[in-house]
């Protein structure tokens, strides 16, 4: 996951490992570059090829570990947070759930 962490009840939930960039949700948090450095290297060395971004993120910090990395970002979307754009498209929780579990397979090869 290379944003803010709102999944943690979910990984622990399904018994995901995980690593984050960020030790919480707070905005005012940002990670030390050695966390970022060492999460590069462990998308690296285990050839992940998938890192998480959630919705509204600004997403440079999940930009740096890509392009380093070579990993391709995925959205899981928290389903709490939704734009009018995406309401005028008739975007449903359903929907949205449906994206993170596609999302989910891919990553975990399935």
């Amino acid at each position: 996951m290379a944003d803010r962490f709102p999944l943690i009840y979910f990984t622990a939930e399904y018994g995901l490992k995980y690593y984050a960039a960020y030790e919480a949700c707070a905005a005012e948090s940002e990670p030390a570059p050695k966390t970022v450095t060492a999460l590069i290297d462990l998308v690296r060395e285990n050839n992940v090829p998938y890192i998480f971004t959630i919705e509204f993120s600004n997403e440079r910090l999940a930009n740096q570990i890509a392009a380093e990395s070579g990993a391709e970002k995925l959205l899981f979307h928290t389903v709490h947070n939704v734009t009018q754009a995406e309401i005028d498209r008739g975007v449903s929780y359903l929907g949205l759930m449906q994206q993170n579990a596609d999302n989910l397979e891919k990553a975990l090869g399935r």
